[in-house]
């Protein structure tokens, strides 16, 4: 039975099978041509062995046994044409898969050269173009280089023409020239000429700035000066009005000689207690805005130098305001907030009001120290307390200074370079820039007015309490430094009233910034007086420096 029959038995169609197919049994239909010539070998060769074995051998044990022998051979060589057939499948397999390959690279290289003659067809033609516009540039440069040729020559018989005619204008041209030259050089002398105008214009604007500037100076000065003058002519207004009421009244003491014999020595008040309390208030507002304007107007180092006007007037200070003041006031950093030194300035210039107000001559002699202790005396020894030494003090203290001074006595000229000097050595003590020379004359110069005005009131409040008073007996009060503090009779002026430093220690006084006024007035009783307190002076807590360290001021130790 042939493979074709076997394929057509598959279909439907069946045969009888002949006695060979029948031990052969079932074999695997071919899948290609191959498959079908290979097998159809295979049954030949299986057929014509078959066939000389039935010849050779006719029906018996021997021959049976050799069919049997050929079977197990024939179905060797099946099972090895299956594996033929299986490693045919798998390389025609891989030939397809190569084929499938093949053609998809044949597909992506034509795709490719496709792309290419597009690509080089795309470029000839732009290389096609550019050949005729570059054969278009190439005649209209060959028509401009004509062009330009035949211009050249043009201009070659023009300048030919020009060269005759120059010879014949150079003379004119280099006369014109000649004055040009003449008329620049003059124009070079006027610029010269303009440029030192403006020079001398611009120095002149720089020298009138400074006018202008120091004019604005002097005019702030001028102003204070003017305030300073109003009220020192307040003051002499005052000063006339007290010299006529005294002097009608002294006229009269001398004129009249009555019964009684203290009658001549009586006299009426020419200024009252408000009069004295305004005046000190006043006294002290300019105290302290001076001190504040001062301490703020100069620079101050951190590490002083140790020169020797610094130590004699650390000396000098010393002896003035003591060592505790003098000690805060070398151990602070006083650049940031000069407090210590306002606070120094005003103690210094309360010291020498206070001076000034309760003295009888100003001259600081022996009478100086006599008359307090005389009038002291009288006080004490007097029949009716305040009847007469009290107008004794007035008179007296009149007549001295009269006496000693003259009738128009120029007090404030003497005390001003005094206190002047006063205020250096604070200033070179707390490490103000400069020498002694320099800071004197800066002081001076911007605060003479200011420091008059102070001197001027302090006098005033002199013949008010000592001459126009004589009811009462005023004197201002202030206390040194090393004195407890007593809320009843003095006012904390710096600080909120606490003492900072150790519980256990007494509050004490550093200083005083702010004169206070206390009286004594005659009782009923012969031979009594009251003492009552007017106005409390402002002192500064001796804990105040300890206090500064908590507002963050850098303790410099200035001198050793």
């Amino acid at each position: 039975m042939s493979w074709f029959t076997r394929l057509n038995t598959v279909a439907g169609n069946k045969p009888e099978p002949s006695d060979s197919e029948r031990y052969r049994g079932d074999l695997p239909l071919a899948s290609s041509p191959i498959e079908w010539e290979v097998l159809s070998q295979s049954e030949e060769q299986t057929r014509k062995a078959a066939g000389s074995d039935a010849d050779a051998c006719p029906s018996s044990d021997d021959e049976s046994l050799t069919v049997i022998e050929d079977e197990e051979e024939m179905k060797t060589q099946i099972e090895a044409l299956k594996k033929q057939l299986s490693a045919a499948a798998r390389d025609k397999a891989s030939l397809e898969e190569k084929l499938a390959r093949a053609a998809s690279a044949a597909t992506q290289i034509e795709e490719k050269s496709n792309r290419a003659v597009i690509r080089m067809r795309a470029e000839l033609s732009d290389a096609q173009r550019s050949m005729s516009t570059m054969e278009a540039e190439i005649t209209k440069v060959r028509a401009e280089a004509k062009a330009a040729t035949e211009e050249a020559q043009q201009a070659q018989v023009r300048a030919r023409l020009e060269m005759k005619g120059t010879k014949l204008v150079s003379e004119e041209k280099t006369q014109k020239l000649s004055r040009v030259e003449s008329e620049n050089q003059a124009l070079r002398e006027e610029i010269r000429v303009a440029k030192g105008e403006i020079e001398r214009l611009r120095a002149l604007s720089d020298g009138l700035s400074g006018e202008r500037i120091r004019l604005q100076e002097s005019s702030g000065v001028l102003q204070e000066q003017k305030g300073s003058l109003e009220k020192e002519n307040s003051i002499l207004n005052d000063e006339v009005h007290r010299l006529t009421t005294q002097n009608t009244q002294v006229l009269t003491i001398l004129g009249i000689r009555a019964a009684d014999d203290r009658s001549p020595y009586i006299r009426q008040d020419l200024s009252s207690e408000a009069d004295a309390t305004k005046k000190l208030a006043g006294l002290n507002s300019e105290i302290y805005d001076a001190a504040a304007y001062m301490s703020d107007s100069f620079t101050y180092e951190l590490q002083p130098s140790k020169t020797n006007e610094i130590r004699d007037a650390y000396e000098r200070v010393t002896k003035a305001l003591g060592s505790p003041l003098v000690s805060a006031l070398t151990s602070k950093r006083h650049d940031e907030d000069p407090l210590m030194v306002q606070i120094a300035f005003q103690y210094t210039m309360v010291e020498c009001c206070r001076r000034i107000i309760t003295s009888w001559c100003f001259d600081g002699s022996r009478v100086e120290e006599a008359l307090p202790a005389l009038y002291d005396r009288m006080r004490k020894t007097e029949a009716q307390a305040g009847t007469v030494s009290m107008n004794w003090r007035a008179l007296t203290r009149t007549l001295v200074r009269s006496m000693l001074h003259g009738q128009a006595p120029d007090i404030s000229s003497r005390v001003m370079p005094i206190l002047t000097d006063n205020l250096v050595d604070v200033l070179l003590v707390a490490g103000c820039q400069g020498n002694r020379a320099h800071i004197h004359d800066l002081l001076s110069n911007k605060f003479s007015s200011r420091i008059s005005n102070i001197i001027t009131l302090a006098i005033r409040l002199n013949e008010i309490t000592g001459e126009e008073i004589t009811s009462c007996d005023l004197k201002v009060a202030a206390y040194s430094s090393g004195v407890d503090f007593d809320a009843k009779i003095m006012e904390d002026g710096y600080d909120d009233g606490k003492w900072h430093g150790l519980a256990w220690e007494q509050p004490r006084v550093l200083c005083t910034t702010e004169l206070g006024l206390h009286k004594k007035v005659p009782t009923s009783s012969e031979k009594a007086w009251k003492k009552v307190l007017v106005v409390k002076p402002k002192i500064v807590l001796s804990s105040l420096p300890s206090s500064l360290r908590h507002r963050d001021l850098v303790i410099v130790q200035c001198w050793e």
